[in-house]
């Protein structure tokens, strides 16, 4: 569940996409009034070098690092009002990200992404795809483009009952951010639009939004050839959206630890911000909110039925 009362991580690898990661923490934790833990991890080679590296080797390597983080602490938070922590780990990126977010509990994961306006035919990098298939915080990935405030929220939803935790998480986000929501989604099969259980649903959710004081719009596309992530990216694109918030693990439903193609062609190639969200994630503390939300026809205690 996302929540503002808690500190933000943000991996640093020094390379320009977790630069850019850092300086959008930086708005966001002074929105939130929290603090950016800056992180970075060396990484352990193998066994027999590991060996080889000599005490005084590890201890200055840890010491530029450490150096050069605060560095940038001081570059982009000096005059702020908003509070830094630097750490230097070594190890495998991707579990000591995992291992120090269990000690801090942060509200979000930022990490820095591919920009698929200039890095074409880029994917997802493995400590990257690691992070995000695992992670019990969301996570943010940011491109090389200047964030801002999520105005304007895309939620792509389709009829399984993990969507109500989607719902109920960019409930909390667009009311801490006074957002509006934007639903899209896609006729499976070739039924008519208004014939279709999404697009009732869909009708169900946007008045749940709209009863809880959040703007909402939906769009329901036909099925066609286009594959269904295009046509989310379009749409965000078309609305100008700030955000696309996704779940990661909709399409398994064998395993967890797994990000859906859509997902993850989203996370690749959207221009925008993408918050992703794990089951783990998106159930955390729900039950608590739950009750707070205006919940006209039921969503969240049926569920289980849609």
């Amino acid at each position: 569940m996302i929540r503002f009362n808690k500190d933000i991580l943000v991996p640093v690898d020094f390379e320009k996409p977790s630069i850019h990661a850092l300086k959008s923490s930086v708005g966001c934790a002074a929105f939130v009034k929290g603090r950016v833990h800056l992180l970075h991890v060396i990484e352990a080679g193998d066994f027999i070098s590991k060996i080889l590296e000599s005490k005084d080797e590890v201890v200055s390597t840890t010491v530029r690092a450490l150096d050069e983080l605060n560095s940038l602490k001081n570059q982009y938070l000096r005059g702020s009002e908003t509070d830094a922590v630097t750490r230097v780990e070594t190890g495998k990126p991707y579990k000591k990200i995992l291992e120090y977010a269990e000690k801090v509990d942060p509200s979000i994961i930022i990490l820095g992404d591919n920009d698929p306006l200039k890095s074409v035919g880029k994917r997802l990098g493995p400590t990257n795809t690691q992070i995000i298939t695992a992670s019990k915080w969301p996570v943010i990935t940011v491109k090389l483009v200047e964030p801002g405030i999520p105005r304007k929220i895309v939620i792509p939803l389709d009829l399984s009952f993990e969507s109500t935790a989607q719902i109920c998480n960019a409930i909390v986000l667009a009311k801490e951010y006074n957002s509006k929501v934007y639903l899209v989604s896609v006729v499976i099969g070739g039924i008519q639009k208004e014939e279709s259980r999404i697009y009732s649903r869909l009708k169900d959710i946007q008045v749940t939004f709209e009863r809880n004081d959040i703007k909402c719009e939906m769009k329901l596309y036909k099925r066609s050839e286009v594959p269904v992530y295009k046509r989310i990216i379009e749409f965000s694109n078309e609305v100008e959206a700030d955000m696309i918030m996704i779940l990661t693990h909709k399409e398994s439903t064998t395993h967890d630890n797994y990000i859906g193609a859509v997902a993850h062609h989203i996370i690749n190639e959207a221009p925008m911000p993408v918050l992703s969200l794990t089951l783990k994630a998106a159930h955390q503390d729900m039950e608590k909110l739950v009750s707070s939300i205006i919940d006209p026809f039921n969503i969240f205690k049926a569920g289980k039925r849609n």
